[in-house]
């Protein structure tokens, strides 16, 4: 059973399912909310550790439901927005909040954000190590700073945001994932995507392409081109995916 329990409020799924997913894999249990009603009902209807909560919801503001939590309990409170005015962020923590976290955000950032304020509330509990990518086989998911691969559902999240990616496409993904830094040559990436279906180098080159430009839109090159090799997935561990 885990240690700590956190009220994760947030009405886009994509957000939801990263943040959820992030603590889940560092030991902690996680409650979600969609609304700002749904978000008061769950909180008065149970004990939380830490509160992460969405600047803007259905129906109602987060410095609302911040007000609203902090007359009733001492709960440590970590804010999210895609908005990054100081001004925000001021209010949010004149309100109460513990702290403060930008969208999109790198997941080890938000993990690192839970764990201190945790720590100055005198909640820690136990707060796990995130998945690594050699640990991924067994969770179903490949997480490399901002990078997190869902190998069931076929999805795929940088920095919070949804890359719409093809079956192949993924899969090439995947493979450089599973050992980043190591250079696969194309010849291996071929065997282990294709398997029985014979395609050329040229095939592979272009999907990896297409996978490059739909990753430059945040600003980053995901996958390097040895000369002479093949491919490699560059390393983001301690990158924020700006």
């Amino acid at each position: 059973m885990a240690d700590l329990t956190c009220l994760v409020v947030d009405d886009d799924p994509t957000t939801l399912t990263l943040v959820t997913r992030t603590l889940q894999r560092a030991g902690i249990e996680t409650v979600e909310a969609t609304t700002g009603e749904d978000c008061l009902e769950v909180f008065d209807s149970d004990a939380f550790d830490i509160v992460v909560l969405d600047n803007i919801l259905p129906n109602m503001r987060g410095e609302d439901i911040c007000r609203y939590i902090r007359q009733r309990s001492e709960v440590p409170i970590l804010f999210m927005s895609k908005f990054a005015d100081e001004i925000d962020r001021i209010v949010g923590l004149e309100l109460g909040a513990d702290d403060y976290i930008s969208k999109p955000f790198n997941p080890r950032e938000l993990l690192a954000r839970v764990r201190a304020v945790l720590r100055r509330t005198g909640r820690s509990g136990t707060v796990e190590e995130p998945v690594s990518a050699e640990r991924a086989g067994d969770e179903g998911l490949i997480e490399l700073g901002p990078l997190v691969l869902d190998l069931n559902q076929y999805q795929v999240v940088w920095a919070g945001e949804d890359v719409e990616l093809t079956k192949t496409e993924f899969e090439i993904l995947q493979v450089l994932a599973s050992a980043p830094g190591r250079v696969f040559p194309r010849a291996e990436l071929i065997e282990q995507v294709y398997e029985d279906t014979v395609v050329s180098e040229r095939t592979i080159d272009s999907h990896v392409r297409r996978v490059r430009k739909k990753f430059r839109r945040f600003d980053v090159e995901l996958i390097q081109t040895v000369r002479g090799v093949g491919f490699q997935i560059n390393s983001f561990d301690d990158r924020s995916g700006s």
